[in-house]
């Protein structure tokens, strides 16, 4: 979203917990964009229609796994599926009025300056060799721990943060990947917060 003053102003805003859903459309994991904002917020909302859930993660699945020539046309197919289910799972969001199709090539051109070198759609054995393996290792222990008590975590706050970003409550469950993905967050600024 976007947001622009004319005059002084102040405002504040609060960000809930990610739900599991949230946690696995994250940008870590698909581009940035608002089709896949509003499908993720729609299966908040809709947790009675469990059945249609499973079939949109199949579609994801299938879509996500299916071969593409590059990284643009893998990012197109993703948004115009994300698009389609939008419509079918939250319809009321009007999703499909937020990118008018002349900007379509303009976001698609934000998405892909967005993205980067980061391996986001890259294939799953890429993704193996990239990833460290294994349970959480005590150095990443030390730095986690480290990064929390220099940014004044009250006692219990790494275990509410560790749930909203990870969906775990104890440090030492997390595995090696796991914990590489937290440190990069303790390392933004919004970690403080």
């Amino acid at each position: 979203h976007y947001l622009e003053y004319v005059d002084d102003a102040m405002s504040f805003n609060f960000r809930f917990g990610r739900s599991r859903y949230g946690r696995f459309l994250c940008a870590d994991n698909f581009h940035r964009d608002h089709y896949i904002q509003n499908f993720a917020s729609g299966l908040v909302s809709g947790a009675a229609r469990e059945q249609s859930h499973a079939q949109a993660a199949d579609e994801i699945v299938q879509e996500f796994t299916a071969p593409a020539p590059d990284m643009l046309e893998r990012v197109k197919r993703m948004r115009a599926l994300f698009k389609k289910l939008c419509a079918n799972v939250c319809p009321d969001h009007r999703a499909h009025e937020y990118c008018a199709p002349e900007m379509e090539e303009t976001e698609l051109e934000r998405i892909m300056r967005d993205i980067g070198r980061k391996k986001v759609y890259a294939d799953v054995e890429t993704l193996s060799k990239l990833r460290p393996t294994g349970t959480i290792s005590a150095t990443q222990v030390r730095h986690i721990q480290e990064s929390a008590a220099r940014m004044g975590y009250p006692a219990g706050v790494l275990t509410r943060v560790l749930q909203n970003r990870l969906g775990k409550k104890i440090l030492g469950s997390l595995s090696r990947a796991e914990a590489a993905q937290f440190l990069l967050h303790m390392r933004s600024p919004g970690a403080a917060w």
